[in-house]
């Protein structure tokens, strides 16, 4: 199963679900850094967090991308996704161009993979 997205500059990224495991260590990653970097997350519906508008989230996001840990988990999406066409590596985002690509392309990555978890937990995760 893989969702394309085209990006504001117009590149396609091309996601394919991590196998479980690897998804559910990511999942995991993003939540203890959410409480590592105190985001306070009491009240906050976690569904709600991976489906809002990316404008809303600007600090939040770059907070858990500036994370080492959390860029380590992301990479490990890279394997299974593709930025025009081409599969992502370190590469990728040499260009100048394309390094604007580089941010909202890890939230693409974390919510396409993390957002199955809590489909049907809506009203168990207000934490």
């Amino acid at each position: 199963m893989s969702e394309k997205r085209t990006l504001a500059s117009g590149a396609v990224l091309e996601i394919t679900l991590l196998p479980f495991e690897e998804a559910n260590d990511l999942m995991q990653t993003i939540v203890g850094e959410i409480k590592v970097l105190g985001e306070d997350i009491r009240g906050m519906d976690l569904k709600t967090l991976f489906e809002k508008e990316q404008s809303t989230l600007i600090g939040p996001v770059c907070s858990l991308l500036a994370s080492k840990v959390i860029r380590e988990a992301v990479k490990k999406c890279w394997v299974r996704a593709t930025y025009n066409g081409v599969k992502i590596s370190s590469d990728t985002f040499e260009k100048k161009e394309n390094r604007g690509d580089y941010l909202i392309s890890s939230f693409y990555l974390i919510q396409e993979n993390c957002l199955p978890f809590f489909q049907d937990l809506r009203s168990l995760l207000k934490i």
